[in-house]
């Protein structure tokens, strides 16, 4: 039997080569393949973020679920994935933006490989952004904001790490969808709501430290300057057309980002009590169990052990017993999502059940 062989049999009894982990760059080298070809066949760009959704939604629940596997091999592997996609992600956005700023092509290919990179930038990106702003050690947690900064998120990193794993599943978290609130409502509430709450952090955290707002240490501000100087280089170096490139695909990647939040946690609730609410456990978050999206999504459809540990490598997260269990992996839901009816019908009786000692309903 040969290498591969040897890893997708550990992959189906439980232990997971590192190697699964590099799934998106599979789709990265789709992008690539969609610039380089875009000139003969329009159409390339437009068929990568669709073949992505069908194949995320489809292929999850073909390979199976996996309900307690652990990463084999070393781990410097698994944890250079997010680094590398990060790095490429942000060089495929460039190149995205520099063809198009050249004029050489039309206004279809130009928006095909716009929504291509917006898409991978919101899928894939994000969700190694996000594991790298949860890391330890500062390069990562800086590569993780300086790719938030590529798409004018930076707030999101406070705002997340300090304020939604606090207060996951309450009425006081902006990130958190409630029951019977539709994507798009949730939209419009969730990004603005973040923003201020990261800079209620921030200034709480800054008054702690007998300092005012306006302080060179407030990471929101920093995040403010960062935006502002990539995207002023950006439009004095390759002009307007290009940074109207770069402010598309960063709106599409927050959608995507905010969709996979509303997904998260819809209308699941914890408890109010005497003191606040109940501890955040396993049923307040959802979970995908499918093998494909979490090798594609660096583990995220483990998502109750992300709150329970949010420090711990994504590699290492496992299927908590308990945890809410969606009825296909996150690629399916955020499709569902786009259609409040259906997404209502599959998912709000779930929210019930996974949540029956719920209080009074959060209004949407």
């Amino acid at each position: 039997m040969d290498g591969s062989d040897s890893d997708l049999n550990n992959a189906w009894n439980g232990q997971t080569s590192a190697l699964f982990f590099y799934c998106p760059f599979a789709f990265l080298a789709a992008e690539i393949l969609a610039i380089g070809f875009v000139r003969q066949a329009p159409w390339a760009a437009w068929a990568v973020p669709i073949a992505t959704a069908v194949l995320m939604a489809l292929l999850d629940p073909w390979s199976g679920a996996a309900r307690r596997e652990t990463t084999a091999g070393a781990s410097f592997a698994a944890r250079l994935a997010p680094w590398l996609y990060v790095m490429l992600r942000l060089l495929v956005n460039a190149t995205v933006t520099g063809s198009i700023a050249a004029g050489t092509l039309s206004p279809l290919q130009a928006t095909g490989l716009v929504i291509c990179a917006g898409i991978g930038t919101g899928s894939f990106g994000m969700v190694a952004a996000h594991e790298l702003v949860h890391a330890a050690h500062p390069f990562q947690r800086w590569l993780g904001i300086a790719f938030l900064v590529s798409v004018g998120y930076p707030h999101f990193a406070v705002a997340h790490v300090e304020g939604h794993h606090r207060k996951a599943a309450t009425p006081h978290d902006p990130a958190t969808a409630w029951l019977g609130e539709s994507l798009y409502q949730f939209l419009i509430r969730t990004i603005p709501g973040q923003a201020v709450d990261a800079w209620q952090i921030e200034t709480v955290r800054l008054r702690r430290r007998g300092h005012g707002w306006f302080h060179v240490s407030n990471r929101v501000l920093q995040g403010i300057a960062l935006e502002l100087a990539l995207f002023g280089a950006v439009l004095l170096r390759a002009g307007i057309v290009a940074m109207g490139c770069l402010l598309a695909i960063a709106v599409i990647a927050v959608l995507m980002l905010e969709a996979f939040n509303y997904v998260a946690h819809y209308g699941l609730q914890r408890r109010a009590t005497r003191h606040g609410f109940e501890r955040l456990e396993p049923r307040h978050s959802w979970n995908a169990a499918g093998r494909f999206g979490n090798w594609s999504l660096f583990n995220m459809g483990r998502h109750s052990d992300h709150h329970r540990r949010a420090g711990a490598p994504y590699e290492h997260l496992i299927a908590l017993e308990g945890g809410s269990l969606l009825p296909g992996g996150y690629a399916a839901a955020m499709l569902l999502a786009l259609l409040p009816p259906l997404w209502f019908h599959f998912m709000d009786r779930r929210a019930r059940l996974a949540c029956p000692d719920r209080g009074p309903a959060f209004a949407p």
